[in-house]
C-alpha cells in the first residue's frame, strides 16, 4: 500500500504576510501524518515573497515596539510574482489535493491563489481556526472541502479514500457543498491522542524560515507544541469556542497535554535535525501546571537539552517557586498578556480574570532574573474610550518601571477574529457586519466603526504608544500632536523617535 501511496501528492500551501511568525507547526504535523503514510507532500509559503518594503517586524522596530534584527542576512525573498509562481509550482508537482491553512485575515489571499489554478480541477481543502468557523462562507467562494477541527486523521482518510476512488462525502469533520447546493457539516471525530502524533515535519518549509528576528538578534528555532487547546475562557480567543463545539459533539478532552517522553523525543529530535540554537516551548500558559510537574520537566529538560527557550504563559502563574525553576532550566524570554488596564474590561469583558495587583506581583517575581519580557495588550476594543486606553498605557509605565528596560510591547489593534465571543458582541452592537472580512494586514488599522472612539484616533494612539510609556508626562501633549496624520503629526512623530532612539 505504501508504494501505491506514494503515487498520491498533497501541495499544502501557507497564504502568510511576509515574514510574519515563527514556523507553524500545524503543517509540519499534517506533513508528518501524510508522509507516515507514504503520501508525498510539498509547500507552497508565500511568507518568503517580497511583498512590501516594510515587513510586520519591520513596522513594530520602526514604532519602537521591538528592537531591529536584520533578518534579512538569513531569509533571501522572492521578488517574483507569487500568483504566477503558485501557477508554475502547481503544474511542476501536479497534486492530487491542494491542502490551505487559512485564519481569517488571511482567507482572501488564499482563494485569490486557488482561482488561479481552478481551472486544473485538483480538488481544495481549506482548513485551520478560520476555516473551522467559516465553512459555509469557504465554500460559497468555490472551495470543494473544509476540514472542522482537527485534521491529522481526516487529511489521511481524505487521501486515502480519494487514492483507491472511494467517496469522501462522509468523512467526520469535513463539510462541503450537495449537488442541491446544501451546505452539509459532518459529524466531528474524536479527537486525536497528540502523543501518538509522528515527529513534525519541518524540513517542508525553506530552511531560511526557521531563523526569526528575536529581541535585536537573530534565532534559528521551531515551534515545540507541548499541549493543545487552552483551559482558559478568553472571549478575544477562539479557544472556548472550539472547546464549546467538541464539548457538545463528545469528541474527548479538548485541552490535552503530552507526555515528558513526548516532549523531550520531540525536542531532542528536531534540535539535531535542524541544529537549532533556540526553541519556542508552545503552550498557551507553559506555567499552569502543579511545580511538581514543572519540577519534574526542568529536570529532564536541562539534563537532556540544556537550550535556551522562549515560552507564554499568564501573568498570575508567576510564582516565586516556579519563576525560579523557569530561569534555571534555561528561560530566556517569556511572553505575556494583561490585555488590559482597566479591570473591568479585562475580567468582565475579556474574561482575562486577573487582578491589577496580580499583574504587578507577577511581573516583580519575573523581574528578579535576567529574563526578556514581551508584555500584550490591546486597544480599539468595543466600546473602549480614550481613557480606558490610557488606563492600559498607565499599566505599561508601572511594567515599565519594574523590567526598566528587559521589555519589549506588543500593542496590538483588536481585531474580531471568527469563532471569538468578542466577534459576536461586535456583530450585535452594529461595529462590524456579519460578514465583515479581518485586512490581510490588520497591525495599524481598526475595522471596527464604534461612537466610543474613531478608527483614526486608534491608530494614532497605536503608533505613539511607546512614547505615552516610555516618556515622561510633561510630553504628552507633544505626542498628542504626533498621533495626527498630517504633515505636523508626522515631523513631532519624527523628532520624538529619534529622542527615544538616544534614550535607548
Amino acid at each position: 500500500m505504501e508504494n501505491k501511496n506514494k503515487e498520491f501528492k498533497v501541495l499544502f500551501v501557507y497564504p502568510n504576510q511576509q515574514n510574519v511568525g515563527i514556523v507553524p507547526s500545524n503543517i509540519a504535523v499534517l506533513s508528518a501524518c501524510l508522509k507516515r503514510e507514504g503520501f508525498q507532500t510539498k509547500l507552497f509559503d508565500t511568507s518568503v515573497y517580497k511583498m512590501k518594503e516594510e515587513t510586520q517586524d519591520d513596522i513594530r522596530a520602526k514604532l519602537k515596539h521591538v528592537l531591529t534584527s536584520d533578518v534579512g542576512e538569513y531569509i533571501k525573498y522572492k521578488y517574483t510574482n507569487i500568483h504566477t509562481d503558485f501557477v508554475a509550482y502547481v503544474e511542476e508537482y501536479r497534486p492530487n489535493l491542494i491542502a490551505v491553512s487559512v485564519v481569517d485575515s488571511t482567507l482572501n489571499f488564499a482563494i485569490s491563489l486557488i482561482n488561479e489554478v481552478k481551472e486544473k480541477n485538483i480538488p481544495t481543502i481549506f482548513g485551520g481556526v478560520g476555516a473551522t468557523f467559516l465553512p459555509e462562507k469557504i465554500l460559497n467562494k468555490g472551495i470543494d472541502w473544509v476540514c472542522r477541527g482537527e485534521g491529522e486523521e481526516m487529511l489521511v482518510e481524505i487521501c486515502t479514500r480519494m487514492l483507491n476512488g472511494e467517496d469522501v462525502k462522509n468523512v467526520r469533520n469535513l463539510c462541503f457543498k450537495d449537488t442541491n447546493g446544501t451546505i452539509i457539516k459532518n459529524p466531528l471525530r474524536p479527537l486525536v491522542d497528540i502523543n501518538n502524533l509522528p515527529m513534525p515535519d519541518f524540513s517542508i518549509y525553506d530552511s531560511s524560515r526557521l531563523y526569526r528576528p528575536f529581541h535585536g538578534r537573530v534565532l534559528k528555532m521551531v515551534q515545540i507544541d507541548i499541549d493543545r487547546g487552552c483551559p482558559f475562557t478568553c472571549t478575544y480567543c477562539a479557544a472556548p469556542s472550539i472547546r464549546a463545539m467538541n464539548t457538545e459533539e463528545k469528541t474527548g478532552c479538548y485541552y490535552r497535554v503530552k507526555s515528558t517522553d513526548k516532549i523531550i523525543k520531540e525536542m531532542k529530535y528536531l534540535v539535531k535535525k535542524h541544529n537549532l540554537n533556540f526553541i519556542w516551548i508552545s503552550s498557551e500558559t507553559f506555567l499552569a501546571g502543579s511545580i511538581e510537574e514543572l519540577q519534574r520537566f526542568a529536570r529532564r529538560y536541562k539534563e537532556e537539552i540544556n537550550l535556551p527557550f522562549w515560552c507564554q504563559t499568564r501573568i498570575d502563574t508567576f510564582l516565586k517557586t516556579k519563576v525560579d525553576i523557569l530561569y534555571n532550566m534555561g528561560c530566556r524570554a517569556v511572553s505575556v498578556g494583561f490585555e488590559h488596564g482597566n479591570e473591568r474590561i479585562r475580567n468582565d469583558i475579556l474574561k482575562k480574570r486577573i487582578t491589577n495587583q496580580q499583574i504587578l506581583d507577577g511581573i516583580k517575581e519575573i523581574s528578579r532574573y535576567d529574563i526578556f519580557v514581551t508584555v500584550n495588550s490591546m486597544i480599539g476594543l468595543p466600546d473602549e474610550t480614550r481613557e480606558e486606553i490610557f488606563e492600559t498605557i498607565e499599566m505599561n509605565r508601572k511594567i515599565k518601571k519594574i523590567l526598566k528596560k528587559n521589555q519589549s510591547l506588543n500593542v496590538f489593534i483588536f481585531a474580531p477574529f471568527s469563532g471569538t465571543p468578542l466577534r459576536q458582541k461586535c456583530i450585535e452592537k452594529g461595529y462590524i457586519m456579519p460578514d465583515q472580512e479581518i485586512l490581510f494586514s490588520f497591525y495599524e488599522e481598526s475595522i471596527l466603526d464604534m461612537p466610543s472612539i474613531s478608527k483614526e484616533e486608534i491608530k494614532g494612539l497605536e503608533k505613539t504608544i511607546p512614547f505615552y510609556i516610555n516618556f515622561p508626562e510633561s510630553y504628552y501633549p507633544q505626542i498628542k500632536i504626533a498621533e495626527k496624520d498630517n504633515e505636523e503629526g508626522k515631523e513631532m512623530f519624527n523628532k520624538l523617535s529619534e529622542l527615544y532612539d538616544k534614550m535607548q
